[in-house]
């Protein structure tokens, strides 16, 4: 088959512009079956970067088109995917139900927490077609100790492409139970999974894994061995940042817990010694208004350069804007057909306090970003007690999970009543599955000083992490800062982490 003619695409300078009026000149060249696999996926990043709502449907069409040629399909997929904003869960679903492998494929990395029914199965199976995929999409939203297993036990799939996948998606809220399988891949005959399993082992900071990167600092592959010294030193700086930062009286538990490691990370009394502080350069002020015409003719331009409008956008101070400006805007950049207009519609509507447009947003707008974004600014306006009734609701839904999770959590617990969420509150951190719904509900409960409420979870501190050590060390920061009674820590002082240990490092037995 002839290659396609050449084509000049300034990929980088389009990109880094998002400059939209090349939007339908790069869908066009994406369908074209004669491309070369390194130009589609340039042409596929590029669209992806400009992220023009534009072209969600002609990108569908080319998905769902059988008579077209796979790896366009597959092109057209990533780019919709790299929008961040799935498809309804029963779209996902009559898509996995379909015979299409392409279809199906693409449902598959498209789902969430909610389709986790479908999605389980396969990620239990290690030799399913499509475990890697269900490994790469559990990487986010699916932080609960259940779907831990699986992504660690795939660390040693025979494969050396699921093991790499299973490497790189222990990133996020790293389980503790996920190191020594780490390590082991650290080492692992295929580079590529090595230099994974490296990259991800930065994120665990304890002495066996600063131990188990220095013996990877003289590896024979050059590339492990840089990826090793980068990660190594990335650890070396948090470590020095805990010791630098933390006060007098704490510095030496902290130093006799590091002492394994000090030759390692190369430390010496002089680092613990502050740099001088560079002198901080003031925030940028927002540079006030745009006549709200001006503003909606901006993103009625559906071409140009969308770098541009973004960044004009960003420099307005929401509060210029007058309360017939306001009453102008709201519908027109809620309503607007571009998704970022939308999310950033919902920062404005919160600097507005303008609860009820952002619930209407929370509640329907189909893009995900949108609906975390007017979740997030319901947090910060007045007390409105339907604010709390939807984001009680909100929390119960398969689909809130990880960040949004915890960003609802606090949208409730701004609207509610102290009575009301004190023991809803202290239910979540005793047992919801979600660990970052646990952490946040802790942390709540700090916030509103409920000192009776948090005694009854001190035992927790005993208990083993489900996932990480994120619930254990707001425990530690509500003793500090509740000054609750010293519970049980003999189990903590064991554990081989620095966060732990910087937390526990108040509490230590022989400070002065």
């Amino acid at each position: 088959m002839r290659a396609a003619p050449p084509m000049l695409i300034p990929h980088l300078i389009l990109r880094d512009r998002e400059d939209r009026s090349w939007t339908f000149r790069l869908l066009d060249r994406l369908a074209s079956p004669d491309l070369g696999n390194a130009e589609r996926d340039a042409v596929a990043g590029s669209l992806t970067c400009l992220d023009d709502p534009r072209a969600t449907a002609p990108l569908l069409g080319l998905l769902e088109d059988r008579d077209r040629p796979e790896p366009v399909r597959e092109a057209a997929g990533a780019v919709l995917r790299g929008s961040g904003n799935p498809p309804p869960g029963a779209t996902l679903r009559a898509w996995w139900s379909d015979g299409d492998a392409v279809l199906r494929r693409h449902a598959l990395l498209s789902m969430g927490r909610a389709e986790a029914d479908l999605l389980e199965p396969v990620l239990a199976s290690p030799t399913q077609p499509l475990h890697l995929e269900a490994i790469v999409t559990a990487e986010l939203g699916f932080d609960e100790a259940r779907f831990q297993a699986a992504r660690i036990a795939a660390l040693d799939h025979a494969e050396p492409r699921v093991r790499r996948a299973a490497a790189e998606a222990l990133v996020w809220n790293p389980p503790f139970a996920a190191e020594e399988a780490l390590l082991r891949r650290a080492a692992d005959a295929d580079t590529g999974v090595a230099i994974a399993a490296v990259k991800t082992l930065e994120h665990y900071p304890t002495r066996r894994v600063m131990a188990g990167l220095a013996a990877l600092v003289n590896e024979p592959r050059a590339a492990v061995a840089a990826e090793a010294v980068e990660a190594l030193e990335t650890l070396r700086h948090r470590a020095l940042t805990a010791l630098i930062h933390a006060p007098s009286t704490e510095r030496a538990a902290l130093c006799a817990w590091m002492d394994p490691v000090w030759s390692i990370l190369e430390l010496t009394s002089d680092d613990l010694v502050p740099s001088p502080a560079s002198p901080r350069s003031r925030p940028s002020q927002p540079e006030g208004r745009l006549p709200a015409a001006d503003l909606l003719a901006l993103f009625d331009d559906r071409d140009g350069l969308w770098a541009d409008k973004k960044a004009r956008v960003f420099a307005l101070d929401p509060r210029a804007f007058s309360a017939a400006d306001r009453a102008l805007l709201t519908p027109q950049l809620a309503g607007h057909v571009d998704p970022w207009v939308r999310e950033r519609s919902a920062h404005w509507l919160a600097a507005w306090d303008d609860a009820a447009a952002l619930l209407a947003l929370a509640r329907r707008d189909e893009a995900f970003t949108v609906r975390k974004a007017a979740v997030y600014g319901l947090g910060l306006v007045p007390f409105t007690p339907a604010v709390a009734a939807f984001a009680w609701d909100h929390l119960q839904a398969p689909g809130t999970t990880s960040v949004h999770a915890g960003e609802t959590l606090r949208a409730y617990v701004a609207h509610a009543t102290i009575d009301e969420a004190t023991p809803r509150l202290l239910d979540l951190a005793q047992h919801d599955a979600r660990e970052t719904v646990r952490a946040q509900a802790v942390t709540e409960l700090c916030a509103l000083e409920q000192t009776s409420a948090l005694a009854r979870l001190l035992p927790l501190l005993e208990e083993p992490p489900a996932v990480s050590w994120a619930v254990h060390l707001a425990l530690l920061d509500a003793v500090i800062r509740l000054d609750l009674p010293l519970p049980a820590l003999e189990s903590l002082r064991c554990v081989d982490n620095l966060d732990v240990q910087r937390a526990l490092a108040p509490f230590d037995p022989d400070a002065p």
